[in-house]
């Protein structure tokens, strides 16, 4: 990971790649137990919200243990309707020709003793999603020369509100003992943002069997405070020895806050912030970090912030209670909550009295059933949590409380 460098004009040089490398913050457990995964027999679950380093993980580890592997991208399987079809068209890019389907002529006629009525009929035969596996990691296997290697499947959270897609997926994970899967050698790893993806697929098909071919790493969370404070330091002050007009200390905690400590975001805040102090002869100010947030909010969340904005109420509202709840939900600091979370730290940071009724039940519901919904039920449908992490980063970045504790935007966008 690398967010500048001591010029803007040298951040996507080879240069760049180099420091990148070093600015990687290890992940020394995570790395030795996907590393023992891939030397058992059952398929692998890598899981973790967006941003937090699920492909450096698995890409740095099969890299290091020269494994070769191939990526299906799950979003292909909403995009062409079918996992059968995502399967095909990874074969397609591999360059295997094997159909999708084969078209047969059915003889209709009733004919005794040769008379009678006749015709024929074409009908098209589709290929087993199980049928189209087999045939990629067959392929696989050819092109790994043999040799032990991996299938990716990417972005697991596009399909779960696919029945047929889970139903496809727990019928290849059931495969894996059948000598014409097995004999490939072809691990599969299955990589998404749910925390329950295990039971995602298991609910859809036979669960001890699904269970006994499942294991799942520890889940690639967000960077520690301690982790995130050293990249930060490492890059501003080592890599490319920025000066502060700001205190450090708190500056550093505050970027940590606006992004999550979600890995892929501090990046990309800390890289508008370098480029802005490059402009400000080296220098972090209040100012570049201001100007540098607004832009990392306008060109990096601008459909989250359309969100956020519809369900804000209307800056005449005089309470403006919608804005009050949403701005708790920016404080809350659990990945799932419950409406008594949320209704503590709306009472505490607004000030708001005891007797005073928030419908909160009622109002997160609501939030969830939007067309653009803020959060979402959790499986077991007793807590909430948010959509999507920059969901919560823009409400963190782009709200604040004014002098007479009403929320307020930062920037014009919301």
């Amino acid at each position: 990971m690398v967010f500048g460098k001591a010029r803007p004009n040298d951040v996507f040089t080879p240069r760049s790649r180099e420091i990148n490398e070093r600015m990687y913050v290890d992940r020394p457990e995570l790395e030795e137990r996907l590393e023992d995964a891939l030397r058992g027999d059952k398929y692998i679950i890598v899981h973790g919200e967006s941003g937090n380093g699920k492909t450096w993980l698995f890409k740095r580890v099969l890299a290091r243990k020269k494994v070769p592997f191939e990526v299906v991208n799950l979003a292909n399987a909403v995009l062409h309707g079918s996992l059968l079809k995502s399967f095909e068209v990874k074969l397609s890019e591999l360059g295997s020709d094997r159909p999708v389907s084969r078209t047969e002529e059915v003889d209709l006629g009733l004919r005794l003793g040769g008379t009678g009525f006749g015709g024929k009929q074409q009908t098209q035969f589709s290929f087993a999603a199980q049928s189209a596996f087999g045939a990629l990691v067959s392929h696989l296997n050819q092109k790994a020369g043999g040799k032990r290697s991996v299938l990716v499947l990417d972005n697991f959270e596009q399909i779960v509100d696919n029945l047929d897609s889970l139903k496809a997926v727990a019928s290849i994970i059931i495969s894996a003992d059948e000598e014409s899967i097995a004999k490939h050698g072809v691990k599969l790893l299955i990589v998404g943002v749910p925390r329950d993806l295990k039971q995602l697929v298991a609910k859809v098909g036979n669960a001890s069997t699904i269970a006994n071919r499942l294991i799942e790493i520890p889940e690639v969370a967000r960077m520690t405070l301690d982790e995130a404070i050293s990249l930060m330091k490492r890059g501003f002050e080592k890599e490319l020895g920025y000066s502060f007009s700001i205190d450090k200390e708190i500056f550093y905690k505050d970027v940590c806050w606006k992004t999550d400590r979600i890995a892929q975001q501090i990046h990309e805040l800390c890289l508008k912030i370098a480029l802005e102090a490059e402009r400000a002869s080296g220098v972090i100010s209040l100012a570049t970090v201001a100007k540098a947030e607004r832009k990392w909010l306008e060109e990096s969340f601008s459909s989250d912030l359309g969100v956020i904005e519809n369900l804000m109420n209307s800056i005449e509202t005089k309470v403006g209670r919608k804005n009050q709840v949403i701005y708790s939900l920016g404080r809350v600091d659990k990945e799932d909550f419950k409406h008594s979370d949320i209704e503590k730290i709306v009472r505490e940071e607004f000030n708001v009295d005891e007797g005073i009724n928030l419908n909160l039940p009622q109002m997160l519901a609501s939030f969830a059933k939007a067309e653009n919904p803020l959060i979402r039920r959790t499986p077991k449908n007793n807590a909430y949590r948010f959509v999507s992490p920059k969901l919560k980063m823009v409400i963190r970045a782009g709200l604040q409380k004014d002098s007479e504790n009403r929320v307020i935007k930062t920037v014009e966008a919301l």
